[in-house]
C-alpha cells in the first residue's frame, strides 16, 4: 500500500503489498485474478449442491459467469492490450479497479443467492451495471484515441460489447417482472454474442500491424 499524502510517499514492502502491486498490475492481471476466483467458487458451488443435494439457482450463476467472469476476462485483455500495441494512454487505475471491485462484490452476492437467499440476487445484478458502465467508457476512450485504420475494428467490438450490455440491462428488468428474458439472455450471451466478440479480437489481432506493436501484454 502506498501512501501518496506527502513528496516522499512511502510504499509496504509486505507479501501482501507485492502480490496486490502484481495483480493490479495491469486490468488484464486485476481482472483475470478475479474471474479466475469467482469460477472457483461456482464450481465448487455446483460441486457441493451435487454432493449435499442442496437446491441451487443456476440460471444465477450462468447470469454471473456471462456478465461478470467472460466479460472481466474480455475488459482486461482489451483494456491492457489496446493501449500496449497502439501507444494510447493506459486506463486510469481508478478506473479498472472501480470495475473490478464492483464485480467482485456483486459476484460474491450473486453466488450468495444461488444457494442461500433469493433477496440478494436483485441488488447483485443492478450492482454489475455501473460496473459495466465504467468498463464500457474506458473503453470508448480507446477507441475514439485509436488511429482511423484500426477504428472500424473497435467499433464492431465495442457494438457487440454493448449487445451485451443490452442483454444485461434487459435481464435485470426481467427479472424485477419475471419476464423470461432473465433466463435466456444467459445462454444467448455465452454461446451467441461472447464467442463472436472473441473471435472479431482474434482476427484485430492478427491484423495487428507489427509496427503498432508497442509494448507486449
Amino acid at each position: 500500500m502506498c501512501l501518496a499524502i506527502a513528496p516522499n510517499s512511502q510504499c509496504s514492502n509486505s507479501l501482501f503489498a507485492r502480490v496486490w502491486r502484481r495483480l493490479s498490475s495491469t486490468p488484464l492481471h486485476l481482472f483475470s485474478f478475479a474471474a479466475l476466483f469467482h469460477l472457483m467458487i461456482g464450481t465448487g458451488i455446483l460441486i457441493y449442491s451435487h454432493l449435499s443435494g442442496a437446491q441451487v439457482n443456476t440460471i444465477v450463476l450462468l447470469f454471473g459467469l456471462a456478465y461478470g467472469v467472460l466479460a472481466l476476462l474480455i475488459f482486461g485483455f482489451l483494456m491492457t492490450w489496446l493501449p500496449g500495441n497502439y501507444a494510447l494512454s493506459p486506463v486510469h487505475y481508478g478506473r479498472y479497479s472501480s470495475v473490478y471491485l464492483l464485480m467482485m462484490i456483486s459476484l460474491l452476492m450473486l453466488e450468495v443467492g444461488s444457494l442461500f437467499s433469493f433477496h440478494w440476487i436483485q441488488p447483485a445484478m443492478i450492482l454489475l451495471v455501473p460496473a459495466w458502465l465504467l468498463a464500457l467508457q474506458g473503453l470508448w476512450q480507446l477507441h475514439t484515441w485509436m488511429k482511423s485504420n484500426a477504428e472500424h475494428f473497435t467499433r464492431i467490438l465495442f457494438m457487440l460489447i454493448l449487445l451485451n450490455g443490452a442483454l444485461l440491462v434487459f435481464s435485470v428488468l426481467g427479472y424485477s417482472i419475471d419476464l423470461p428474458i432473465m433466463e435466456m439472455a444467459p445462454y444467448l450471451s455465452i454461446f451467441v454474442v461472447w464467442p463472436i466478440i472473441l473471435l472479431v479480437i482474434v482476427f484485430f489481432v492478427k491484423k495487428t500491424p507489427v509496427s503498432g506493436r508497442i509494448i507486449s501484454v
